[in-house]
């Protein structure tokens, strides 16, 4: 339930866009973030950019986009790609269904758009992991469409401008928001107005410690100049974290270490990973097991991985099989025999080029490391 401010209705009428925006604008001309994918109006470039941009920050998406670019100049350098290439230059920006996404819409693009994104909104919302707002951002920005493009930074430089007790999270909240957006869109610089309120929320008009001081709007803005700015907009509740537990096992032998590919669906679609432990105990402990079959059991670090809504902590530890058919391990490893079948045995260089989650990159290296010193000691 909305807390109560300044304004409890919808206050257009309370503020001349006619004023506001040319300030806006101006302000975005001089003060706006120089980013690499603003270098180019190419909806392709865009669209790629909207889509690292999602749920992760910009000085993060920089090298990546960078990096993707040089591989994937065009459409149809991407809608031809290896979809395991594709994950590997995207390892460590996480939330792979975007990726994913990303490649299928590619092919799309391609094969039924002639190579061209769409400059309209239905065929754009209707390509895999495009939402209203990169569907926005597109139009505005690549074909200069009046169309609003609000995120959560949006909602926020809203809400505080108008003083409204808006919700980051809320959908019919964010509906509003859009509504005022597209009445404000000058018809002449949609894309640049919808950049300078990405801009404004991204360097001036911050979720905590906002810099007022620097806004050129603080004429205007009602929560500024009621003083309650900490007040807006209104913070739903974080979600806890669910935790979990899981051991990693790196099984190794023949100079080759054991790897499964993740469904195209779920948690780290397409990503390569280790096997894992099994959740219940079995009737003796890994390291007694390993013992008694004459395996080499080598524990690793402890490591613990953050998601939005879970928690990973994590043990690891490397099995050297030697001569013993892993299959015997089914008691202990949490895959189907069908998974485990299907997996691959890979070199440790082999092992450095596939696409892994951030989650086991400490687990990819002290295997790396270990095998490298196996080496040496034969």
């Amino acid at each position: 339930m909305h807390q109560k401010g300044p304004n409890d209705g919808f206050p257009t009428e309370k503020l001349d866009p006619s004023l506001i925006v040319p300030i806006w604008l101006d302000w975005f001309s001089h003060k706006g973030r120089r980013l690499p994918w603003r270098q180019s109006k190419d909806p392709y470039r865009i669209f790629v950019s909207e889509i690292m941009l999602q749920q992760t920050q910009v000085q993060t998406v920089i090298p990546y986009y960078e990096r993707f670019m040089a591989r994937f100049p065009t459409v149809f350098d991407l809608a031809a790609a290896d979809e395991v290439e594709v994950l590997k230059l995207w390892e460590g920006l996480g939330y792979y269904a975007r990726v994913r996404h990303l490649l299928s819409s590619a092919r799309i693009v391609v094969d039924q758009h002639h190579g061209i994104m769409p400059d309209n909104l239905p065929a754009l919302l209707s390509l895999p992991g495009i939402g209203t707002y990169t569907a926005g951002a597109i139009l505005s920005i690549a074909w200069q469409k009046s169309v609003p493009a609000v995120d959560g930074n949006a909602v926020r430089v809203f809400s505080r401008l108008t003083g409204t007790p808006w919700t980051t999270g809320h959908t019919a909240d964010r509906q509003q928001v859009s509504s005022l957006v597209a009445a404000w869109l000058p018809s002449d610089r949609p894309g640049d107005f919808n950049e300078a309120i990405m801009d404004l929320g991204a360097t001036l008009c911050l979720p905590k410690e906002p810099h007022c001081d620097e806004c050129p709007l603080t004429d205007f803005c009602v929560a500024f100049k009621t003083g309650c700015v900490a007040d807006f907009p209104i913070r739903p509740k974080k979600k806890e974290r669910t935790a979990e537990q899981h051991r990693v096992l790196i099984l190794h032998k023949w100079d080759r270490f054991h790897v499964n590919q993740r469904p195209s669906q779920g948690l780290l679609p397409g990503l390569f990973t280790f096997d894992w432990q099994k959740d219940d105990k079995p009737k003796c402990s890994l390291d007694e097991w390993a013992r008694r079959s004459g395996i080499t059991c080598t524990h690793l670090s402890p490591h613990t991985h953050l998601f939005t809504h879970l928690e990973w902590h994590l043990e690891g530890c490397i099995l050297e099989l030697y001569d013993l058919d892993f299959c015997l391990l089914s008691e202990y490893i949490k895959q189907s025999d069908e998974e485990i079948q299907n997996g691959l045995w890979v070199s440790h260089e082999e092992l450095i080029d596939l696409p892994f989650p951030s989650a086991l990159e400490p687990y990819r290296k002290q295997a790396i490391t270990w095998a490298l010193r196996h080496q040496e000691l034969r």
